[in-house]
């Protein structure tokens, strides 16, 4: 696993609890409970986040292929094309050169 992927899982990592706790207001609840807040609900700028967030998943899908599940699990596995575990779409055989 390269460095840019590395990153890229790292982030997925990293903002899938806040994905997960966009899914519903009881999740949300969980979530800020867990961090020592309160509220009522989503605050609107945070619903707006999870569309962005689902788009973001999608992407980082696109990019590490199998890699990543929105279940939670973040896994980068070599690309039987390009051999370096980045996406077909991603990879240039001019890098090889």
């Amino acid at each position: 696993m390269d460095t840019f992927q590395n990153i890229l899982v790292e982030i997925g990592r990293a903002l899938l609890p806040l994905k997960n706790a966009l899914i519903s207001e009881e999740n949300f609840y969980s979530f800020v409970l867990d961090l020592g807040w309160e509220t009522e609900s989503i605050p609107q700028p945070l619903q707006s986040l999870s569309s962005r967030l689902d788009i973001l998943f999608l992407e980082l899908q696109a990019i590490l292929g199998d890699g990543i599940s929105l279940d939670g699990s973040l896994t980068i596995q070599p690309d039987s094309v390009s051999g370096s575990g980045v996406h077909p779409s991603f990879y240039s055989p001019e890098i090889d050169k």
